[in-house]
């Protein structure tokens, strides 16, 4: 992940083999699912794609937002995301 300034960061998603390029259309987001730790279940939120089409990854742009779970636990918990094959991420937390 790269800080971009105080209120957001950009997450890198890169496929383990490093052999695809990603092609994609303007718009086009992707899902990201993550624990809901209240709730005993997850939580979604879309996050349009900030990458340009053909990179080695997928970049997504977080802004957090002070009520915003989702955007603060990518903020405060992701190191990596794992891109497989079948477009399912994964991540490490820290």
């Amino acid at each position: 992940k790269k800080e971009e300034n105080n209120l957001i960061k950009s997450f890198y998603l890169k496929p383990l083999d490093g052999q695809m390029k990603f092609n994609f259309y303007p718009g086009q987001y992707i899902t990201i699912r993550v624990p809901d730790l209240y709730n005993k279940s997850s939580t979604m939120r879309n996050y349009s794609i900030s990458s340009k089409p053909n990179e080695e990854y997928l970049r997504i742009s977080v802004k957090s937002e002070d009520e915003g779970y989702v955007s603060n636990f990518l903020h405060n918990n992701i190191l990596f995301y794992y891109l497989f094959q079948n477009y399912i991420f994964y991540l490490d937390l820290q």
